[in-house]
């Protein structure tokens, strides 16, 4: 049996606006390798629609602490109404995509003690009682505060990739591609 504990619930992010989907993809890989988690794509949907493109992406990158621990981000990420626009930036035409993204992040610690307290019920309630109410292990007492903090990073990084697209953009020509 393992159990789940949720450090971030439902975290979220919102952008309307321009930018680079493949950078947007290569600014969270890199993020999350930053961090030290391995890439783990669970998702991802395309629908073409008249009025866009719409696609839903979930990510579920993962580090291993111990054995018997485990660090894990759920990363979703739903863009809506994307249209492919040009854009002129310092004299230089871009194709980018214009519309909606929203983000949303989880966090999760997961323990393991299938192999090692799982056997026998008797043991893996001792081992969780103590764990919870006399003492606290001090391998893991630190795990949720590193998965809320890889999280945050991520966030961040991110959020400052798709901040700079309204910075260049502000002062460029957008058309809009038929």
């Amino acid at each position: 049996m393992s159990e789940k504990l949720l450090v971030i619930n439902q975290m979220k992010f919102d952008y309307k606006g321009v930018f680079e989907f493949d950078e947007l993809l290569k600014a969270t890989h890199k993020a999350v390798t930053e961090r030290g988690y391995a890439k783990h794509e669970k998702r991802f949907d395309e629908k073409v629609k008249p009025e866009g493109k719409d696609i839903y992406i979930e990510l579920r990158p993962r580090k291993n602490k111990t054995a018997y621990y485990q660090l894990m981000m759920k990363i979703k990420i739903t863009m809506k109404n994307l249209t492919e626009v040009k854009v002129t930036m310092n004299g230089l035409p871009r194709t980018m995509y214009q519309g909606e993204i929203n983000i949303i992040f989880d966090a999760w610690t997961t323990t393991d003690y299938e192999y090692r307290w799982g056997h026998k019920p008797g043991f893996y309630f001792l081992k969780m009682f103590i764990n919870k109410y006399v003492y606290r292990f001090p391998l893991e007492s630190g795990f949720p505060g590193e998965v809320a903090d890889d999280t945050r990073y991520v966030y961040n990084q991110i959020r400052s990739a798709l901040g700079l697209y309204k910075f260049k953009t502000s002062a460029s020509k957008i058309e809009k591609v038929i």
